[in-house]
């Protein structure tokens, strides 16, 4: 049986998310563009007429798109999450109150003049409560770490993403973030991100350093095949290419050499070294093409 203690917890919790709810959500142009693209819902009103029928079956798609804790959300709730232990058997509990509760909530969007209100229906607080991650611990000496680094509203951001991750949290890796957060990075959530993404995506007995290389390589040779299309397209159009069995990819140069600058950022502050690569042969060898 729950004791009266964890359920007071939940109740104080799910009314603390309650009372951020009732301040608004905020709909951005993205999510709008999103929305019409995948569902044929243009504007606030049709929303709200889409939202509210539901034989609808696009209505639990929107639902779930609309009502997504953003980092600022969550950020509200971190330091109550620190000081007290949720478990995921909670998140259900916390959900139930939420829902009783059953907050009048505000949707903002981009036209100022345009805003309604909504009431979230019982499944929808459950979702909502199970992306806020209320029963993930943080690493105690990351958490220390960041109070000290990271004082205010930059080390709440930083924590949420840490509560967001997956990745699996091996000695090297929680070295590793330690040795991140105590040297002066510039655009540290940012490059943060990045550090996430690859953790994610690689397997735990891979070397940090490598990886990260590795995945300055392949942006590499994703800049040299963009330079080689470009010497392509001046002697022939896409259709003859194309008969030709190549496949013109649309690469984002800006964004590639920024990751490249942010990797070579990171690997000079936490190992002291780096790797530059400047063999325009490396996009033949990889599996490209030879254009003649």
């Amino acid at each position: 049986m729950r004791s009266t203690e964890a359920e007071e917890r939940c109740r104080d919790l799910s009314g603390r998310i309650g009372a951020i709810l009732k301040d608004g959500l905020s709909v951005s142009k993205e999510t709008l563009h999103f929305i019409d693209s995948t569902c044929a819902v243009s504007d606030p009103g049709s929303l709200k007429e889409t939202l509210n029928d539901e034989s609808k079956e696009e209505v639990e798609t929107l639902w779930s798109l609309i009502f997504f804790p953003d980092a600022a959300f969550q950020g509200q709730l971190e330091g109550f999450l620190q000081s007290h232990r949720f478990q995921a058997s909670d998140e259900d509990l916390v959900a139930k109150y939420l829902a009783e509760a059953a907050p009048e909530i505000p949707l903002r969007f981009p036209d100022p003049g345009k805003t309604f209100s909504l009431v979230m229906p019982d499944w929808t607080a459950a979702q909502f409560v199970s992306r806020l991650k209320i029963s993930k611990p943080l690493n105690e000496r990351l958490r220390s770490l960041i109070d000290r680094r990271f004082p205010g509203n930059p080390g709440l951001l930083i924590k949420v993403k840490l509560r967001n991750s997956t990745f699996s949290e091996t000695e090297e890796r929680i070295r590793f973030l330690c040795t991140f957060f105590e040297k002066e990075i510039e655009d540290m959530e940012g490059r943060l991100e990045l550090v996430l993404d690859l953790f994610e995506e690689m397997p735990d007995e891979k070397s940090i350093y490598e990886r990260l290389i590795e995945r300055k390589r392949r942006c590499f040779q994703s800049l040299q095949k963009a330079d080689l299309y470009r010497k392509m397209l001046e002697r022939e159009n896409v259709e003859t290419l194309m008969l030709r069995g190549v496949r013109i990819l649309s690469i984002d140069e800006p964004q590639t050499r920024s990751q490249m600058n942010s990797i070579d950022r990171i690997c000079l502050a936490v190992f002291g070294k780096t790797e530059y690569f400047q063999r325009a042969e490396e996009v033949l060898e990889s599996g490209g093409f030879r254009y003649e």
